[in-house]
């Protein structure tokens, strides 16, 4: 399990940035290739299902996913979003980062409702780097099972020094397991402002 989670890691980090003309066509934005490719490889097939069910009826579409299913759910919904006049919530746990300030900044104008969840020991959200940034509404889910909304700088900073040690340590596939998302999750005590 664990040189699956080093392989997407890899992946990510490494793989180029591409610009897929089909997908958006704002200057200067830019994804990551593994979400991207993955998700162009349905993005035809996927539209026109949900184009075909709009035609009889308004639809308020729900989006999540896990990891790597996150950051499809992001792209999706954007996707979706521009090609349709459906509301789209769209909830991601553990999911990297997917695109450029320009393309954060173009998805958190149309896709209001966005929910990040992130296990505060979790490496994956930090990748693939610093040129990358993640969407809007962040929670944060501690050891403790407390949720903080859209915590402050220095509490992120610390969060990200500590994924960044699970990165280099077994400790990252219990953090990014789909399970232990549950368990937090199941577990939350309170939530923070």
């Amino acid at each position: 399990v664990f040189f699956q989670y080093f392989f997407v890691v890899c992946l990510f980090f490494f793989s180029s940035r591409r610009r897929h003309t089909r997908y958006i066509s704002v200057t200067g934005v830019q994804t990551c290739a593994l979400p991207i490719s993955s998700y162009m490889s349905v993005r035809d097939e996927l539209l026109q299902v949900i184009k075909d069910q709009l035609k009889e009826k308004d639809y308020h579409i729900y989006l999540t996913g896990h990891s790597l299913g996150g950051a499809l759910a992001t792209l999706a919904a954007l996707d979706i979003k521009k090609e349709t006049k459906a509301k789209i919530t769209n909830y991601t746990f553990g999911a990297p980062k997917v695109g450029n300030k320009r393309f954060v900044k173009y998805y958190n104008k149309k896709v209001k409702d966005t929910y990040r969840v992130v296990n505060d020991e979790d490496p994956i959200p930090s990748i693939p780097g610093p040129t990358f940034k993640h969407v809007k509404n962040y929670a944060l889910i501690d050891e403790r099972t407390t949720i903080k909304i859209n915590p402050g700088l220095i509490e992120r900073i610390e969060k990200g020094l500590e994924g960044l040690w699970n990165t280099v340590s077994m400790q990252l596939v219990k953090e990014h397991s789909s399970d232990n998302y549950k368990l937090l999750l199941d577990g939350i005590q309170e939530i923070e402002d």
